[in-house]
């Protein structure tokens, strides 16, 4: 099964433990788990490098620094109990003796036996893996710098630290005026800078790529901080890599041709075509003889250093990566390792062999949407990378489908949608992200698109997947202010209008319609001129679009989600006042308060089909310690009636099977646990 995913940034803050062991025991209460939490964290590997072995990943923990087995993901042992202090990034010398770990604001190389400090350097870093540079025997390392806007007249510059005497070799002031990034050549004794350079004054006809500061690299010798020599880059996006042997340098920008020059005059060596988007990862053999190149969308070209002769284009073995490849390793002159992080997990694999190294099943990233499919033989799963996978009760996966964005072009069609919710029925699926797209489950393929409709107009789709609400775009403040705001309803399935509500002016939280479809429930946030904010829910007569009742209280800032009741005149509704009600939809008032211990829900509440139970998720504990835990409440007394805990990370969504026996939870974790219902502990 291929499978294809989407690489994004979420705004999520969670720790998990390290991975673990392949198997996973089931927690008490669980039929069985789909997918696996192998390899799958989206902290620790924001610092991790694959080890010169090419069989382990170096990671943070909070045990300290870790050393993962890139083919089972579980820990083969703690290099140091330094380094738990999740540091924006680590390097380590070829043998893994020394390490320089980063924050903004201090590099620190220290022993990784014994965590003994060795240097310790306080300056201003600029983001990113070109900040710094390690030699391969740890005994020196380059860092860049950034302008001191403070002090504006201050050059910005680039400095080489000598480990052994814990002392500055050399600083140099480059010609940019913004920042500098740096690489070091395996001796320490070359040291190649590049950066980024605002002109204040630029000529009308612009800057020429040999006189931009911002595209050219210099080279320095820092036993004597002279310059020696200056190279042009293609673009601004600039990677360097000295060879081994320092007597050449590599530079790309990510857009495809490498230059290779002489570090000592910058003239070119040799000039390498590649594919468009390569550059950015690049790695020499030990030897010197294999050059090898990773692009953004995963692939890796090999040429020999000797001839330039390119030697193959190997693909990434899961598909088009969005955001690169992490790191290249050699293990030898025609071998070498590829990692990648995609989405929460990290993914290893051989070239030229192209063999997958890691173990990939199951979602992943955070499985955000569950549904039973059919009498519930079937379960359909979608995460937050455009993925939606097909699993038996028994954990078995049994098909795979990715969402694409129809319009994407260039680059971005490799980019998976994001966010994938599906309809109560799992026919369809929805992209959040994608501004109310509408995708076949089955294929992945889009449907429907709402962003078209009207210039003037969002659109937001409800959970069935067909009811769109078309919302004003009115800006903020608008002028003059408006109290309502008209919002047409419509039924994409026929394309027939559903009538026009009227609302207080405000943004809509969440809508939905219940199950059989007469009734409509909008929730909610507006603020006044004066600052004050109101929480609405409010029903509506989709035949009519009368509106039935309505519920408000003090507006705030935390998370609200909704669920519909089976007998179709209650919605549940958790508040900003920390509440979660049940609201008649005829009168808008609350017909019930069900308690949730002063804990935020992490996932919409969800009914068992024949209404007698309501599940809801909560959050406890923080960081690596953070838990996700389902509690399950007699909706008849709203007294509970029992509750699962065995997620690692906070739970995203919830569903019951069609005959109410078990129960389905989706985590950040990337996993489903399936749960018996008349297995649920008493509290």
């Amino acid at each position: 099964m291929t499978q294809l995913f989407r690489l994004a940034l979420l705004g999520v803050a969670v720790a998990f433990a390290v991975p673990g062991l392949a198997a996973e025991p089931l927690p008490k209460g669980a039929k069985a788990r789909l997918g696996t939490t192998v390899l799958r964290d989206p902290t620790t590997w924001n610092g991790a490098i694959l080890l010169a072995d090419g069989k382990h990943l170096a990671a943070h923990s909070a045990k300290g620094l870790v050393k993962i087995d890139a083919a089972t993901g579980e820990v083969a042992g703690t290099l140091s109990e330094k380094g738990g202090g999740f540091d924006r990034r680590i390097l380590l010398s070829r043998d893994a003796s020394r390490a320089l770990s980063l924050t903004f604001s201090t590099a620190s190389v220290w022993d990784v036996a014994s965590g003994k400090t060795l240097a310790d350097v306080k300056r201003t870093i600029p983001y990113g893996d070109t900040a710094a540079a390690l030699t391969p025997d740890g005994k020196f390392f380059a860092l860049g710098g950034a302008a001191d806007f403070n002090a504006k007249d201050k050059p910005v510059t680039a400095i080489v630290w000598d480990v052994e005497k814990n002392a500055k070799l050399a600083e140099v002031q480059v010609m940019q005026n913004q920042m500098a990034h740096v690489a070091l050549s395996p001796n320490g004794k070359l040291l190649a800078t590049w950066g980024s350079h605002f002109e204040r004054n630029p000529p009308k006809e612009g800057l020429e790529p040999g006189k931009d500061p911002g595209r050219i690299v210099q080279i320095w010798d820092t036993a004597s901080g002279k310059e020696l020599a200056k190279a042009t880059a293609n673009g601004f996006g600039v990677r360097l890599l000295f060879s081994p042997d320092g007597q050449m340098l590599a530079i790309a920008s990510g857009s495809g041709s490498i230059r290779l020059v002489d570090p000592k005059t910058g003239a070119d060596r040799r000039l390498l075509f590649a594919r468009s988007d390569q550059g950015v990862r690049m790695a020499f053999s030990a030897d010197g003889k294999s050059f090898a190149s990773g692009g953004g969308d995963g692939a890796i070209q090999l040429w020999s250093r000797a001839d330039g002769k390119q030697l193959g284009t190997i693909l990434c073995p899961i598909g088009a990566l969005a955001s690169g490849i992490r790191g290249i390793e050699f293990l030898a002159a025609d071998r070498a390792v590829v990692w990648a992080v995609v989405g929460f997990t990290a993914v290893v694999w051989e070239v030229p062999s192209g063999k997958l190294i890691s173990p990939l099943s199951g979602n992943v990233g955070p499985v955000v949407s569950v549904r039973f499919q059919g009498e519930g033989k079937e379960i359909l799963t979608g995460d937050t990378f455009g993925q939606i996978i097909r699993w038996g009760q028994d954990g078995k996966e049994l098909g795979a489908a990715r969402l694409r964005n129809a319009g994407s072009y260039g680059l971005l069609s490799r980019y998976a949608t994001t966010n994938v919710l599906l309809s109560p029925d799992g026919k369809k699926a929805i992209s959040e992200q994608n501004s109310g797209a509408v995708y076949d489950a089955a294929t992945g393929l889009q449907t429907a698109m709402f962003q078209g409709v009207g210039n003037d107009t969002h659109a937001y789709i409800c959970r069935d997947a067909h009811t769109v609400l078309l919302i004003p775009n009115t800006g903020f403040p608008p002028k003059p202010q408006l109290k309502t705001l008209k919002i047409a309803v419509w039924d994409s399935a026929s394309g027939n209008p559903l009538g026009t509500i009227e609302t207080p002016n405000g943004d809509i939280l969440h809508a939905d319609v219940t199950p059989d479809g007469s009734k409509l429930a909008t929730v909610l946030h507006s603020r006044s001129m004066d600052g004050k904010s109101t929480f609405y829910v409010i029903g509506w007569d989709l035949m009519t679009g009368k509106k039935l009742g309505e519920f408000s209280e003090p507006g705030g800032f935390s998370s609200t989600s909704l669920a519909m009741a089976p007998d179709n005149a209650t919605v549940v509704v958790s508040t900003p006042g920390g509440k979660l009600l049940g609201i008649s939809l005829a009168d808008g008032k609350v017909a019930k308060e069900i308690d949730v211990a002063r804990r935020g829900l992490s996932a919409p509440p969800v009914f068992s089909p024949d209404g007698k139970l309501l599940a809801f998720a909560t959050t406890a504990g923080f960081g690596p310690q953070a838990h996700g835990a389902i509690t399950i409440v007699d909706w008849s007394t709203g007294k509970p009636a029992g509750g699962f805990k065995g997620h690692s990370a906070p739970i995203a969504c919830l569903a019951f099977a069609p005959d109410g026996k078990t129960l389905a939870s989706g985590s950040y974790d990337t996993t489903v646990l399936l749960w018996d219902v008349d297995k649920a502990a008493k509290e």
